[in-house]
């Protein structure tokens, strides 16, 4: 006997965040692997108060507590998730073309990394 498929997601704002593919058997393991990323993200979060304190500009750690806001970590390690923005636009292609890509999904601050000139150095 075979088991149907669930989709497991979550509402983050105004996006969607499709999290696993999986048979209905393993809904509560996979289930709980989420809830304790989500639980692992909030955890990792520095009061506002205390991000201020440690630098001097009020506007840059404004910026800094509210890029760490965007970050959800992978349920199977302590990992950023990689995150892919699918539009609706978009679903024809994923289904006729195997070779298709979804485009990564960047913060602010990993944008900035990125689209920054020169060499860069990240360290952590």
């Amino acid at each position: 006997m075979h088991s149907g498929w669930r989709i497991l997601w979550t509402q983050e704002s105004t996006k969607l965040i499709i999290w696993f593919v999986v048979q209905h058997k393993s809904v509560s393991r996979f289930a709980k692997l989420i809830d304790d990323a989500k639980n692992r993200s909030e955890r990792q979060q520095l009061p506002q108060n205390f991000v201020s304190e440690l630098i001097d500009d009020e506007e840059l750690a404004a910026q800094k507590a509210d890029a760490r806001q965007g970050i959800l970590l992978d349920p199977s390690g302590n990992v950023p998730l990689k995150l892919y923005e699918v539009s609706y636009e978009s679903l024809d292609d994923i289904q006729n073309k195997a070779d298709w890509n979804p485009q990564m999904h960047l913060t602010n601050e990993e944008k900035e990394v990125v689209e920054a000139k020169g060499t860069i150095l990240l360290l952590g």
